[in-house]
């Protein structure tokens, strides 16, 4: 458990931190500089028990959690995400991968053990049929998983995914374009974010 010692503090926060309102709003802020974010929804936000804005913006002090990002490299693209990475062919299409930093995954709980601080990612490979994934689909409300031969679970740090065709890529519900080798990787502790 020494990965996650002191990933989180209450402390004073400045009531002028930005504040991200989606997953994809704090990478942004992210990559303008923005090291401390408030988080006022999310699947991050959602993962780390976060209580919204009200709760959060209108106060001197706060919960402060550092938090791993995942890197996405294609080709000459670096591309980064807090929540989930898709890898599929066709965004309708059940049959990918999926890297998880957070816990949920809109309003699923599909990786119930993914920790963001902990230094790794999850990635779920689905060989699912179109029929399987609907069920493996409503199970995942609740984050109740039944093991199946084609849904495979695996733990990573630094990962190289390669296709002999392009695949599309979606960061935090973003697509970012179609690419055949895929470098997924994870900055530990990159971010604060105060929930």
């Amino acid at each position: 458990m020494g990965e996650l010692e002191n990933w989180t503090e209450y402390g004073s926060i400045s009531r002028d931190l930005p504040i991200a309102k989606t997953d994809r709003e704090l990478i942004e802020y992210y990559k303008a500089g923005e090291r401390v974010i408030r988080l006022e929804a999310g699947n991050l936000c959602r993962t780390l028990g976060g209580r919204g804005y009200m709760k959060t913006a209108n106060r001197d002090e706060g919960t402060i959690c550092s938090v791993d990002l995942g890197r996405v490299t294609c080709d000459d693209l670096n591309e980064y995400f807090v929540s989930h990475c898709v890898i599929r062919r066709h965004r309708l299409v059940p049959k990918g991968f999926l890297i998880m930093n957070a816990e949920w995954y809109k309003e699923r709980r599909v990786a119930p053990r993914a920790h963001p601080s902990d230094g790794k990612l999850n990635m779920i490979k689905s060989s699912l049929d179109f029929r399987q994934f609907v069920f493996a689909y409503q199970k995942s409300r609740s984050g109740d998983h039944l093991p199946h031969p084609n849904l495979r679970m695996q733990i990573i740090k630094d990962h190289v995914l390669s296709f002999p065709s392009p695949m599309l890529v979606a960061v935090d519900g973003v697509a970012i374009g179609r690419f055949s080798e895929i470098d997924i990787a994870i900055e530990h502790l990159a971010v604060k974010v105060v929930v």
